[in-house]
């Protein structure tokens, strides 16, 4: 299931105008989107179907030890728990985690008799 939402075929960024300040100047809301072979979703959408799909997996012990992970990171220090999970989502689907230094998968992950783990896409 992972893989309906890990190919990205689009991001896109779209800016609305909700209002006016004092000034007559215009107030924009921005919206980031991610396109994926099972639909369009905004990114904090898009993170949360990540994170079911992992459950579905087996991959969930993976997620939870890459947010641990991204939680060190000096700007995500003080990141709401929805950043916190969009950041481990990306380097989830994008594999990133597969070339930090001293990082092992937990053993309770899936994956095939050689014991890498296999994405099919």
């Amino acid at each position: 299931m992972i893989e309906n939402y890990a190919r990205l075929s689009s991001r896109i960024f779209t800016s609305q105008v909700v209002g006016k300040d004092q000034k007559g100047r215009k107030i924009t809301e921005g919206t980031e989107t991610y396109k994926t072979p099972s639909g369009v979703y905004e990114i904090k959408d898009w993170a949360r179907h990540v994170e079911k799909a992992a459950e579905a997996d087996g991959l969930l012990p993976l997620l939870e030890q890459i947010k641990q992970h991204v939680k060190e990171y000096a700007w995500m220090k003080n990141a709401s728990d929805i950043n916190v999970l969009i950041l481990a989502a990306e380097c989830l689907t994008g594999h990133a985690y597969e070339y930090w230094e001293g990082f092992t998968v937990p053993v309770n992950t899936q994956a095939d008799e050689t014991g890498q783990l296999t994405f099919c896409f």
